[in-house]
């Protein structure tokens, strides 16, 4: 199990994907642009940045289990994938130099009669975007929402 956090960032043209202890996709790529799930005791962030497959997947540690990184390159020759490896440090970090950073949101779960959208939203420094506890961004700022619905018309009836 790991102590570290890690940020895969891949250039262009390659689908990063994880799988979990028991071999299972932590999640599906081809139905979201980005999302947020729990996996191995912590939070895995798979953040679609583009329409070509430009990637970032960031995993806070420590987890509980072993988790798989992989890669599918859509076509050619492989670009690169750059990684990040950081242990967590103790810095005081004031409230002033922290922001929430949100990602756009999700697809909307339904096409009508009521579903939602999620997002991520997590507590960075201003100098390098690492992250903060969310309890000092709360000093200053309320979080923003992070699931709201979407899709509340009626469908049409069949």
């Amino acid at each position: 199990m790991s102590r570290i956090n890690l940020k895969i960032i891949t250039t262009i043209l390659i689908n990063s994907r994880v799988k979990d202890d028991k071999n299972k996709w932590v999640y599906r790529v081809g139905y979201t642009w980005s999302t947020v799930v729990a996996a191995a005791g912590t939070r895995v962030a798979y953040d679609h940045r583009a329409y070509l497959w430009d990637d970032k997947v960031e995993i806070p540690g420590p987890t509980k289990h072993e988790l798989k990184i992989k890669y599918v390159f859509i076509q050619g020759r492989n670009p690169g994938v750059e990684y990040h490896f950081f242990t967590a440090n103790k810095s005081q970090v004031n409230a002033d130099e922290v922001h929430w950073n949100t990602s756009a949101w999700e697809l909307c779960s339904e096409d009508c009669a009521g579903g939602y959208q999620r997002r991520l939203v997590e507590c960075v420094r201003k100098d390098d975007g690492s992250y903060v506890n969310e309890k000092i961004c709360i000093k200053t700022q309320s979080k923003p929402m992070t699931k709201r619905p979407c899709n509340l018309k009626p469908c049409a009836a069949e």
